[in-house]
């Protein structure tokens, strides 16, 4: 992240290659709360070189059968991220890690861009939990195979 902080959704935070947003379906993890499921995956901190995290934003056709309101409602998803991702930007920064995020509209109705904000913002709060407790549990069992190591060269 540069030095001053960055409202902008550029090209550079999008999440475009086929190959990404299909390991991310397979492999990643999701969370929900109405009307937005969010599904995630961490890579390694050499991962992008443009970004430490992308974003994929899509609307259900299922839930929204007219384009215009799956495109209205993709408008104010990403003008939701856009105005509270620095906070995640820190995170994954500090972390040291790089991040994929799929957010999708699920809901079946518009709603304003309040609702929207205030389901955003508990996902990412879930979310950044959920980071700070992968990487202490990387880092206990990073620290747990040398301790069985000492333990094992002890009893012998």
């Amino acid at each position: 992240m540069s030095q001053s902080l960055s409202f902008a959704f550029g090209r550079h935070e999008r999440l475009k290659s086929d190959v990404l947003i299909s390991r991310l379906y397979t492999e990643g993890k999701s969370i929900s709360k109405y009307p937005l499921r969010l599904t995630y995956l961490i890579h390694d901190s050499t991962f992008y070189t443009d970004s430490s995290v992308k974003y994929s934003i899509n609307a259900s056709k299922k839930g929204l059968r007219l384009a215009v309101k799956r495109n209205r409602m993709k408008r104010l998803l990403r003008e939701v991220i856009r105005h509270h991702k620095h906070p995640l930007f820190a995170t994954v920064e500090n972390r040291s890690v790089c991040l994929s995020l799929s957010v999708v509209y699920v809901g079946s109705h518009l709603c304003e861009y309040d609702e929207l904000e205030r389901s955003y913002l508990k996902l990412q709060k879930r979310l950044m939990d959920s980071l700070k407790i992968e990487s202490i549990n990387q880092v206990d069992t990073n620290s747990g195979a040398s301790n069985d190591s000492d333990i094992n060269h002890s009893s012998s």
